[in-house]
């Protein structure tokens, strides 16, 4: 599996044409202690980061739970339903 799908997704736009974050702005030639350049994420990158994550993970165990916890709500529902006409 590619650790970075989301990196490859942003191919859209080149850099110098997307749309900049206002919390993003004049945060360019960031270094950090060691002298090293920061990357900054502006908001579009993140977001997409967080989506990958999310279903990433519903795509798991989470996922799995979630889905037989809906299952036994629908199963329950629909028995009441069910119950509710009988008595009508």
């Amino acid at each position: 599996a590619d650790p970075a799908p989301w990196a490859q997704e942003e191919t859209a736009r080149p850099a110098a044409e997307a749309p900049r974050s206002p919390l993003v702005e004049g945060l360019e030639g960031l270094t950090d202690a060691d002298g090293n350049p920061v990357t900054v994420l502006d908001e579009a990158a993140l977001n997409e980061i967080v989506r990958a994550l999310i279903r990433e993970e519903l795509q798991g165990v989470l996922g799995e739970r979630i889905t037989q916890n809906v299952r036994k709500l629908v199963r329950a529902e629909i028995n009441r339903a069910l119950t509710a006409r009988s008595l009508d």
